[in-house]
């Protein structure tokens, strides 16, 4: 019996050390200027971080999970946010209750020809929650190309409708 117990344990241990949990630090996996953001507010308590891997574009967007643990008596979940990165800037896509010092993600001139009609099929494709939060970000922003500006009117028309989309 003792060696039954003793092989088990030896299972057990050989085991969870052959399997690769993934980083124990949510920021390990992130590129250092994204993890450079994240890490500059520390009362942000980052929980995980899901790279929305986009093909063929310089932007990228990770979902966070940070703070608190909610609604725990049912299962604990946390808040959520996006982060963007694009033409070698960092910023909140989404935020809720941002901090003073938090930098936004806004979309400059040269940023343009990376937010593609085919990027946000792309995005939309991949994670529908966080298309829609990019697109109402692109629809409203004065710097975004007509041809995106249209697409979003197309494809969301409760998101974004024409007068509501002015080119500044």
């Amino acid at each position: 019996m003792r060696n039954a117990l003793g092989i088990v344990v030896l299972l057990v241990s050989v085991l969870s050390t052959a399997c690769d949990i993934g980083p124990t630090n949510p920021l390990d996996s992130l590129p250092s200027d994204v993890r450079s953001f994240l890490q500059a507010d520390p009362t942000l308590g980052v929980r995980k971080s899901t790279p929305i891997e986009l093909t063929g574009t310089d932007v990228s967007v990770y979902r966070i999970s940070y703070g608190e643990p909610l609604d725990c008596p049912s299962g604990c979940f946390y808040a959520e946010a996006l982060v963007m990165r694009a033409g070698g800037r960092v910023g909140w896509a989404t935020y809720l209750n941002p901090a003073p010092n938090s930098r936004v993600f806004r979309v400059q001139p040269q940023d343009t020809s990376s937010f593609t009609p085919a990027l946000l099929t792309e995005l939309r494709r991949k994670d529908v929650s966080a298309y829609f939060a990019i697109a109402f970000m692109l629809a409203y922003s004065p710097n975004m190309a007509d041809a995106v500006r249209e697409r979003i009117r197309l494809e969301t028309p409760t998101l974004a409708p024409p007068s509501y989309c002015p080119k500044a």
